[in-house]
């Protein structure tokens, strides 16, 4: 999670090639709304990936 998402996009290819699993999500930690609505999407492939093996 940051500010902006272009930073992250590099680590998350990285991690992707390696065979693991990323997520990156553009939340500013000082907004309320917008970490509510970061954990709601940061959420959703843990919940996927603990019924599903293949997910992320």
């Amino acid at each position: 999670m940051a500010r902006r998402v272009e930073p992250l996009a590099e680590l998350q290819v990285s991690i992707e090639a390696a065979g693991g699993c990323a997520v990156t999500v553009e939340a500013d930690v000082t907004n309320r709304a917008a970490m509510a609505r970061a954990i709601v999407v940061l959420h959703a492939p843990i919940s996927v990936a603990t019924t599903r093996k293949d997910s992320c």
